[in-house]
């Protein structure tokens, strides 16, 4: 029997017995450039902070926070050491990555005024051993805020990150002192390599608008040692997403907004039709998006007009064996 015979043809290499894998993010070495011999990383994509929520932690806020960080960094590659894997470096001003042996370290978090410890745990082996990684059985955490957060996958992870950011940001906020924010915030887990690391990159681009890549560049300036496993590195590339598309939203809100001052400012009535239009949510219905016409049942829209109509771009499993010709693959 034919494939053609059976309508349709494999778009891309199927393997029934085996779950399609998602694709690898490839993280390219950091950068360096040297600046009077010595070693730096440049950001290249830090952004205003846009969105309006508080999802992360007040707006006001966080915009004070994009406006104090500068865009060259030095770069610990070159200078790297195996023992510094066992300390914890200091990523951002106020935010520290590092093992677990350093969260119990006194004089480590006494003598960096840390205020704040963030353990980042595996979910199931807490439920063996309750006390693992339990940073208020810390000697070092008397008198110091704590913040334990359980995972078992990156999709855990994924539902936690956005409260997870706010409370550090919500921490850092409540330790300003006058103009000086004395906050510090120390995130751990076992090795500091992995969920930790992940955390901090995502709290990066959460807040300066950085891509997973570059986010992921940046902390492993400052912890070269870093081995985030590819779900975790795949669950920030769906973050990424997610920060641009809320960006994209704040972005059409605050045209809407300047639209209807505008209008406002022009003495225009608030019944005028044009100015109730721009006051609209820019949403849009399955026939906008894909230009049909609205009196079509949904039922019979066909993959052509879903996908070739100017909608969402997808790319489907099977192609129509009659747009090839396949003569050469018939028994």
């Amino acid at each position: 029997m034919s494939l053609t015979n059976q309508g349709y043809v494999p778009s891309q290499p199927y393997f029934p017995n085996r779950l399609q894998e998602p694709p690898r993010i490839v993280v390219p070495p950091p950068p360096m450039l040297y600046d009077s011999s010595k070693a730096l990383f440049t950001l290249q994509g830090i952004r205003p902070y846009a969105i309006k929520s508080d999802e992360y932690g007040n707006p006001e806020f966080i915009q004070s926070l994009v406006c104090l960080l500068p865009t060259s960094h030095p770069h610990r590659g070159v200078e790297w050491d195996y023992t510094e894997r066992r300390k914890a470096q200091r990523i951002l001003p106020f935010l520290f990555l590092g093992p677990s042996e350093v969260a119990k370290n006194v004089e480590f978090v006494r003598s960096q005024g840390i205020t704040m410890m963030l353990a980042v745990r595996n979910k199931r082996a807490v439920s063996i051993h309750k006390k693992l990684l339990d940073p208020t059985r810390f000697a070092s955490s008397e008198g110091i805020e704590t913040f334990t957060l359980d995972v078992d996958s990156a999709t855990d992870m994924m539902a936690e990150l956005s409260q997870t950011i706010k409370t550090i940001n919500n921490h850092l906020e409540e330790s300003l002192r006058l103009v000086k924010m004395s906050g510090k915030v120390l995130v751990f887990c076992e090795s500091g390599n992995e969920r930790s690391a992940a955390v901090v990159a995502a709290y990066v681009m959460a807040v300066y608008g950085l891509s997973a890549v570059e986010a992921l560049q940046f902390v492993q300036t400052q912890r070269f040692c870093l081995a985030i496993p590819e779900s975790l590195k795949n669950m920030l590339g769906i973050f990424e997403g997610l920060l641009s598309a809320k960006r994209d939203v704040a972005a059409v809100g605050r045209y809407d907004d300047q639209q209807v001052t505008a209008s406002r400012q022009e003495g225009q009535s608030m019944n005028d039709p044009s100015l109730l239009q721009s006051e609209r949510a820019t949403k849009r219905s399955h026939y906008d998006m894909y230009e049909l016409d609205p009196a079509v049942e949904v039922d019979e829209i066909g993959t052509e007009s879903a996908y070739e109509s100017g909608g969402r771009s997808a790319r489907a499993p099977f192609q129509d064996a009659t747009l090839h010709d396949f003569s050469c693959l018939q028994d």
